[in-house]
């Protein structure tokens, strides 16, 4: 067998991502499309400073993912940080616009009608073009969500099927509402919840007071929990062994954030794993706090191929997968590692050239190392004795050494050959 040697030279660069808001990250709890016209949104997530939120009145038809024309967008902004809980009202009745934290630009295209109306919001100033665009944020409808080509109807973006609500199921429009925590009119409404469980609540009608004539908006306290996060960092390469043998383990790291349930960790049909390095096992439940390592092996039960994800859950939290790869042998195949550099020869006719060596040593060997160098060199062990070629034992492990020795005055080049 022969060993080549190959050297990579790896750049690594660092990269510094600015992540926009995704859909849900705000919440509209409240319109008013009567006389002092007006809406309300609460911050489910830190809104950076200088973000930009959009805010339109024109309807979108998700068949052919295109926007009705001739009504109006307004932007709200504010130039510093935004923190999630916070609920900020945007009096759209009269120029100028204003809102109860930073500043919302004014349109009077933007007229929220007493006929049915919705509220699209997405981040910056570019409008979304598709249904699955990155930058919807949230969407209320005054009626249902059904394209009507019409300046009170809209369909809902895909991209905002969880993160929007509709006053009615019908095309009857009700002028006003604001979420309440169920039915009834309210003068302050305190609420608390992850991102998610929050987004249930302001996502269903029934939670909301609904009144053809003048409302006031309540008071809102809105705690937003932290979200439930699985992690998992490191690299795994693939795994190998014989039948029989665990392969040596790899490690990675586990760490449980926000997390209310154990996380359940489960290997793949052919690996197992462990906290300790020591005790293995096909799956582990692990405190919601755990920190620390996992420790992974291919079992070596069966000959075979294996690959798969090492899953790993928890309640409320997103799946988190790391995908293994393993193959167990019959024997392990025969590798020979050579290590060192040689450099060019030089001799005088006669004289044998200074030797230079190298490292070599196998592993799972049967059979002797034959050494073949090209015509003109010779090979040692000791640096003493020479030959034109040498046999090593399956367990050696050392330099070879090796000179130039032609008898003619010519170029001498070619491999040293291992088998």
């Amino acid at each position: 067998m022969l060993k080549k040697l190959v050297f990579l030279i790896v750049a690594v660069l660092s990269f510094t991502y600015l992540i926009g808001l995704t859909a849900g990250d705000i919440a509209i709890l409240g319109v008013h499309t009567d006389t002092q016209k007006s809406m309300i949104f609460v911050a489910l997530a830190d809104i950076p400073a200088n973000t930009q939120i959009s805010f339109t009145d024109n309807g979108w038809n998700a068949t052919a993912q295109t926007w009705r024309p001739n009504e109006g967008t307004i932007v709200w902004s504010h130039t510093e940080l935004v923190s999630k809980g916070t609920c900020i009202t945007l009096s759209i009745n009269t120029s100028p616009y204003s809102a109860t934290l930073g500043t919302v630009t004014t349109n009077s295209s933007f007229n929220l009608s007493t006929s049915g109306d919705q509220i699209l919001a997405y981040e910056g100033t570019t409008a979304p073009t598709s249904n699955d665009a990155s930058i919807w944020l949230y969407g209320i409808s005054t009626s249902n969500w059904v394209w009507g080509n019409s300046s009170t109807t809209s369909d809902l973006p895909t991209a905002l099927a969880n993160a929007a609500v509709a006053f009615t199921g019908t095309t009857t429009d009700i002028d006003n509402g604001y979420f309440a925590n169920g039915s009834e009119p309210q003068t302050s409404v305190s609420v608390s919840g992850t991102k998610e469980e929050l987004l249930n609540l302001f996502t269903n009608n029934a939670n909301y007071y609904f009144n053809n004539n003048a409302i006031t908006f309540p008071a809102y306290t809105i705690t937003v929990g932290s979200e439930p996060v699985i992690s998992v960092s490191g690299t795994i390469n693939s795994f190998s062994t014989i039948v029989g043998t665990p392969s040596p383990a790899q490690s990675y790291s586990l760490i449980g954030q926000n997390l209310t349930a154990n996380i359940i960790v489960t290997s793949p049909t052919g690996f197992e794993i462990s906290t300790d390095g020591s005790s293995y096992s096909s799956n582990l439940s692990l405190l919601p706090t755990y920190n620390g390592s996992i420790y992974v092996r291919l079992t070596g039960a069966t000959i075979g191929t294996f690959s798969g994800n090492i899953t790993h859950t928890s309640t409320g939290a997103a799946q988190v997968d790391l995908p293994v790869t393993g193959t167990v042998l019959e024997t392990q195949p025969p590798v020979l590692h050579i290590t060192g550099t040689l450099t060019k020869f030089t001799m005088e006719q006669g004289t044998p050239s200074e030797s230079q060596s190298y490292t070599l040593y196998g592993e799972y060997l049967t059979q002797n190392i034959s050494i073949v160098p090209p015509a003109g060199y010779q090979l040692s062990t000791d640096n003493t004795n020479w030959s034109n070629a040498l046999s090593l034992a399956p367990t050696f492990n050392g330099a070879v050494y090796v000179r130039l020795n032609g008898t003619n005055i010519t170029s001498y080049n070619g491999n040293i050959v291992h088998t």
